[in-house]
């Protein structure tokens, strides 16, 4: 063989070998460049996780449906990059059960939040409403109604006052406890008080109320 052929042989599979590292560069490059997709989608979703537990905890500080919209709007999100991730894996071939999974647990935990909110409402949202303004709007009417200048009725009004934020604080029912048994001493007080007869069954129906 002639020098001149074995150089363009040589050429020619050195031509080849190039375009085959040129293709399986690209090949590798683009499998890369999809895992990079797969960690940024992954690494989305715990960040969206996060958000959730913050928004769920602010909720429950502070008391502001803002948080809650937040919240359930975040959780649209995770479900839709859950989606995403979900179809990465199956443009490599890969079927991830655990992400379906999620999927599902962040729809039982949104469910959840929305009972946990739903319940929240009908306490109060502040001092002002729900069950909480129902409780404010009571011991409002008894204290009117038995006025400033008997002592031991406001003495005993502001001890129940006292459980009751003592509760409110500290979630322990001793705290009950001590109220419906300073409620029974105060109706006790009532009776034997010169209030006019009427405006002591008006007082007693009234801490009935409160209690």
């Amino acid at each position: 063989m002639l020098i001149k052929h074995k150089l363009i042989a040589n050429t020619t599979i050195l031509v080849l070998a190039m375009s085959l590292m040129l293709v399986l560069l690209n090949y590798a490059s683009s499998s890369l460049q999809h895992d990079l997709i797969i960690a940024k989608h992954i690494g989305d979703i715990k960040a969206s996780v996060l958000e959730l537990r913050r928004d769920e905890k602010d909720f429950a500080a502070r008391k502001m449906l803002k948080y809650s919209e937040q919240f359930n709007n975040q959780i649209s999100e995770v479900q839709l990059q859950i989606t995403t991730l979900t179809k990465d894996f199956a443009q490599v071939g890969l079927s991830m059960p655990e992400l379906a999974s999620t999927g599902n647990i962040l729809t039982e935990y949104q469910g959840q939040f929305n009972r946990v909110l739903v319940l929240q409402k009908k306490i109060g949202l502040d001092a002002k409403s729900g069950l909480y303004g129902e409780l404010r709007a009571a011991v409002h009417n008894v204290e009117t109604l038995i006025g400033k200048n008997n002592y031991r009725l406001r003495s005993e009004m502001l001890q129940l006052r006292r459980n009751e934020k003592d509760f409110m604080l500290r979630l322990d029912d001793k705290y009950v406890d001590k109220l419906t048994a300073n409620v029974a001493a105060m109706i006790n007080s009532v009776d034997g008080s010169q209030l006019p007869d009427g405006q002591k069954e008006q007082t007693k129906t009234l801490l009935d109320n409160y209690q």
